[in-house]
C-alpha cells in the first residue's frame, strides 16, 4: 500500500504578504461557499448535485459576469482544488459506513485557508513567491 507523507509548513509572511494570504483564503471561502449554494439550490430544485466536472465549468461560466468578477481575480487551479474539495466532502457525506454530515458553509470567524501543493520554494497562485521551512 502506498503511503503519503503529509508535511506542516510555518509561513513567515511580511505584513503585505500576510494581506494577501487573508485576502487569497477569503476567495476560496468564498467559491466554496457560491459552489456548496448552487449544489443545495439544485438538489432542492431536481434532487441533483454538481460535481467537479460541473463545478469547474460553471466556474468558467460565471466569470465573465461583473458581479463574480472577484473569481477572475482569483487562480484557476486554486479554484478547481476547492471544486474538488467540495466533491470529496460531498461524497464522503453520502458514502455508507462514513460518519461525515453534508458540508457546512465556511466562515470567516473561522479563519480561512487553502490547499496547495508546495516544493521547498513555492509561488502562491496570483499573490507573491515566499519560502518555507519545514
Amino acid at each position: 500500500m502506498k503511503k503519503t507523507l503529509r508535511y506542516n509548513y510555518r509561513l513567515n509572511p511580511t505584513p503585505e504578504q500576510e494581506v494577501k494570504l487573508i485576502e487569497f483564503g477569503a476567495t476560496a471561502r468564498g467559491i466554496w461557499n457560491l459552489l456548496l449554494s448552487e449544489n443545495m439550490r439544485r438538489y432542492e430544485y431536481d434532487k441533483t448535485f454538481l460535481f467537479y466536472k460541473d463545478m469547474a465549468s460553471l466556474l468558467k461560466e460565471i466569470k465573465p459576469f461583473e458581479e463574480f468578477s472577484w473569481i477572475k481575480a482569483f487562480d484557476s487551479a486554486a479554484a478547481q482544488q476547492v471544486a474538488r474539495d467540495l466533491e470529496t466532502a460531498m461524497k464522503n457525506a453520502f458514502s455508507k459506513g462514513r460518519l461525515q454530515h453534508f458540508p457546512k458553509h465556511k466562515v470567516s470567524y473561522k479563519g480561512s485557508g487553502f490547499t496547495m501543493i508546495a516544493s521547498e520554494r513555492s509561488i502562491i497562485p496570483t499573490v507573491f513567491e515566499l519560502k518555507m521551512t519545514l
